[in-house]
């Protein structure tokens, strides 16, 4: 029986897990991730800012995967050996592939910036954001002012910072305390606020931000960073927490197992660095290999794969038939990225959507976004598949 081994839970491990099985019937399919939980990594922005409920993020995975004859390991892929078609795992030691699917994500990217990763806290995985949130309401029960400093104005930054402010007066107003006593701080070397969005979407979130009372200090970038301060080029900001909403780098297990990768630094909607892939999504080196998601990279510059969810989730649909494609011998089929759509929320009451160059704001659209996502979160919930998690 051929083996395809998945490593990562994400959007796009998960995704591919699910097709892949609908369409190879005899072939083993095994996914390994070091946790239980798919997380809904869009909102957990939400939960770190206290609202929304850690459940709302989180799906069992081993109890979805086994419903649908999909083994499940929770273990951590120590390294990959491409020539001998191997993985070596910190508990299983060593599993045989004949193919792999890489989808991993990126770590985060802390631009070599002194202090950062020791002083700041990250968002990308659900122990951050509970880790943000008991900080957050300890701070709002406290007697002491407080100063919140997000670095990092890109989608994950904005949405985190806005749904943090409505947060933070939501609680003030139960607790009768002051909400002048708490202030956030979005940081950003940018010239603005999101910065690889539309100028009409910009000035919609920048404005509404501004309206929040949200403090915008773009043209700034971090030198370094102390344990109450945030330098940068002319002047320091002080902070109690701070979070770093930065960029993305190709993830070590990558690096270290022999495959072409670029350094290329990324952001989130953004191209950026990864695993050297062909227009199939194989691994340039090693055809038996895949990648999706986060981890990627295009060989070919022509074909830019920006790092968001819903391109994790279109990459799962071309790599689950192009993985039974090469197990039956069959013609493969070239990737070609989805017409990107970005949602962005701006707390409970606002939200902008850019497709192309149309660009819309109001609480109808974060309606609308929290509508689809919800849909999706149901949809994985079924063990079903979706095409796109933005409709």
């Amino acid at each position: 029986m051929k083996r395809v081994i998945i490593i990562g839970g994400g959007f796009a491990g998960m995704e591919t897990s699910l097709r892949l099985k609908r369409l190879e019937k005899k072939a083993e399919i095994l996914l390994i991730h070091n946790d239980d939980c798919f997380t809904f990594v869009p909102g957990l922005y939400e939960t770190a800012a206290g609202e929304q409920d850690e459940s709302n993020v989180c799906i069992l995975a081993s109890q979805l995967l086994h419903q649908k004859d999909i083994l499940h390991y929770r273990d951590t892929v120590l390294s990959i050996d491409p020539k001998k078609k191997r993985v070596h795992t910190k508990n299983i030691k060593t599993i045989h592939y004949d193919v792999l699917i890489i989808a991993i994500g990126a770590q985060t990217n802390y631009y070599a910036v002194p202090g950062a990763q020791q002083y700041l806290l990250d968002l990308k995985t659900r122990g951050d954001a509970q880790q943000i949130y008991e900080y957050v309401s300890w701070a709002i029960s406290s007697k002491k002012k407080h100063q919140f400093s997000i670095c990092g104005a890109g989608l994950t930054g904005v949405e985190f910072a806005s749904s943090l402010q409505e947060h933070i007066f939501s609680e003030c107003r139960q607790r009768k305390k002051n909400p002048k006593n708490f202030s956030v701080s979005l940081i950003d070397a940018a010239p603005s606020i999101l910065a690889s969005l539309p100028d009409k979407a910009i000035k919609a979130a920048t404005a509404y931000l501004k309206k929040q009372g949200i403090s915008l200090l773009t043209d700034k970038k971090i030198r370094r960073v102390t344990q109450s301060r945030i330098f940068c080029s002319k002047e320091s900001l002080a902070y109690d927490l701070g979070v770093w909403c930065g960029g993305l780098r190709t993830h070590p297990l990558i690096i270290e197992s022999s495959l072409e990768y670029s350094e290329k630094a990324g952001e989130r909607g953004l191209p950026g660095g990864g695993m050297m892939v062909n227009e199939f999504l194989q691994s340039t080196t090693h055809p038996s290999i895949f990648g999706a998601g986060d981890c990627i990279c295009p060989k070919n510059p022509a074909l830019p794969y920006v790092k968001t969810a819903q391109n994790a989730i279109d990459q799962a649909r071309y790599i689950a038939y192009n993985v039974h494609a090469l197990l039956n011998g069959r013609k493969l089929k070239p990737y070609r990225q989805m017409k990107n759509k970005f949602y962005c929320s701006l707390g409970k009451e606002m939200g902008v959507f850019v497709s192309g160059k149309t660009v819309l704001s109001g609480k109808h659209i974060k309606k609308k976004k929290d509508k689809l996502e919800s849909t999706y979160v149901d949809t994985i919930k079924a063990g079903k598949v979706t095409s796109d998690l933005y409709g």
